[in-house]
């Protein structure tokens, strides 16, 4: 029998819903009636992948790179994580700071488990990530919303207020952020880190999509900030800067007097990464680094143009309205004017117009869809807005 505490917390979760909406449109597309499916649901980029990645990987796998390694990882795919991430935050971190992963998502249920009891208050993201708010329940933690301006940017004034009323055990960030696709700024992250060393507050900071940004806006870290490091958690992956969501390596950066229980906790669950895979990451972000960033900045630049002919389109159907993403690669469209639920709206999407995006409810907040431009080619996206725009003129 299943605990009190996973029937409560899973009551009306499936998992991530993108998985779901995904299954869900291979069995359209396996009856063969109809176009394909036009797939805008999952958070996955289709680039090619940097040649770099793909030969060192290849070449260790070749190599018979297949044993156990160490749960926390190779030190040499560590060391090259930790160079990049001081590169991009100007911070100062070292190796023994990395924690290697399937995926980024490990970090986040290791850090729910770790900190938080039932009835601890975590301020999170609402738009968000569906499995933070998964996890804090499943702690029975109660989840609180980041208090937001009508622009989608933190509100500062009622989020110093609502730590002084609440002292939450745990804050959660995403930026840039998925699904708003909203940036923090400086001023922002400098504000966020002076309340955060004033209330001894602990920071999960996602930052998976820390180099897809657009208009040449930058990246800030709360990390970044004097006296951060020892009190933030940050994890980033491969699946996003890398287009490489099937490689399944992600990290997490956590302060060094933590760093040993969670490898522990973490390694009893899935031992280790597969070090072919690490080897390959450490080449490509070690001595191709250059390259490899230079790959990534033309893949920017074609998910800005991607992103600005979805926009484009968007602005030309009735009834909806959106902010223009600043970072990831998501496009957050306010549905309320339609009258349907966005769940029922996605599911007439896609099974009339063959068009799958996700409902708001995915990412716990009715009234919207999100729709991903990050694997649908330039020449295929004017199809999206023509479809959203045959589907609200049928009702």
């Amino acid at each position: 029998m299943l605990t009190e505490r996973m029937n409560k917390a899973f009551a009306n979760k499936t998992g991530e819903d993108a998985f779901t909406w995904t299954t869900a449109a291979d069995r359209i597309d396996a009856g063969g009636e109809g176009v394909p499916t036009l797939r805008c649901q999952i958070g996955q980029i289709k680039y090619p992948v940097c040649e770099s990645l793909i030969d060192s990987t290849a070449i260790s796998l070749c190599n018979q790179d297949v044993g156990y390694v160490g749960s926390q990882g190779i030190l040499k795919t560590r060391q090259a994580i930790a160079e990049d991430f001081n590169q991009l935050r100007g911070t100062g971190i070292t190796a023994d700071h990395v924690g290697i992963s399937p995926g980024a998502k490990p970090w986040i249920f290791a850090t729910c488990q770790a900190f938080l009891k039932s009835g601890d208050f975590v301020f999170l993201p609402r738009p968000g990530y569906p499995i933070y708010e998964a996890e804090v329940k499943y702690m029975g933690a109660i989840p609180v919303p980041l208090p937001l301006k009508s622009n989608g940017h933190i509100d500062l004034l009622k989020f110093g207020i609502l730590v002084e009323r609440l002292k939450p055990k745990l804050v959660i960030l995403n930026y840039p952020a998925n699904p708003a696709g909203v940036i923090l700024t400086r001023s922002e992250a400098e504000k966020i880190s002076k309340i955060a060393v004033q209330h001894d507050l602990l920071i999960l900071s996602d930052e998976a999509y820390s180099r897809i940004l657009y208009d040449n806006n930058e990246f800030v870290s709360v990390s970044s900030f004097p006296g951060m490091l020892e009190r933030t958690i940050v994890i980033d992956a491969m699946s996003k800067t890398g287009a490489v969501p099937g490689f399944r390596m992600g990290w997490g950066v956590v302060p060094l007097e933590i760093m040993g229980k969670f490898t522990t906790f973490l390694g009893n669950i899935y031992s280790c990464v597969p070090p072919f895979i690490q080897i390959g990451v450490a080449e490509v972000l070690g001595k191709c680094r250059f390259g490899y960033y230079q790959h990534v900045s033309g893949m920017v630049a074609e998910l800005q143009s991607r992103r600005d002919l979805l926009c484009e389109g968007m602005r030309t159907v009735p009834k909806i309205s959106f902010r223009r993403p600043q970072g990831a690669m998501y496009l957050w469209v306010n549905i309320q004017e339609v009258g349907k639920s966005s769940f029922d709206f996605c599911e007439l999407l896609m099974h009339k117009w063959r068009l799958v995006t996700l409902p708001g409810t995915s990412f716990n907040q009715e009234g919207y869809i999100r729709i991903c431009f990050g694997s649908t080619p330039q020449e295929v996206i004017p199809q999206i807005s023509q479809r959203i725009t045959d589907c609200i003129a049928s009702l």
